[in-house]
């Protein structure tokens, strides 16, 4: 089986593609995001509750996206917060981390 075909709307949810439409042209920076936001909140999930929105300011380095976006664009993505109600449940962030794993090592910049 070959590399899956990257497909944007599985590496991010809804509501950031509708705050930073720019991530729909940027596979390795939706990549690195939707990696960073899917892993924080499982692990807030995981200590039980509903945890506080998610600081992207925290989850999301500078450095992780530098280069690869704009810098306005990384100033309103690290602007914005990740809500649990807003954000994917359990078994979908899951399956987006093998989805990622899959095709994340061959990601262009821009596509």
């Amino acid at each position: 089986m070959g590399t899956p075909v990257w497909d944007v709307e599985k590496a991010l949810d809804p509501w950031l593609l509708t705050a930073v439409p720019e991530l729909r042209d940027r596979p390795r920076a939706a990549a690195r995001i939707g990696w960073r936001i899917a892993v924080a909140m499982l692990r807030a999930r995981s200590r039980g509750g509903e945890p506080a929105p998610l600081a992207l300011s925290w989850t999301i380095p500078f450095e992780s996206v530098e280069g690869i976006l704009r810098l306005d664009t990384i100033r309103h993505v690290r602007g914005l917060q990740a809500s649990s109600r807003m954000t994917a449940p359990d078994f979908v962030l899951e399956e987006r981390l093998v989805y990622l794993r899959q095709v994340g090592p061959d990601l262009p910049i821009e596509a």
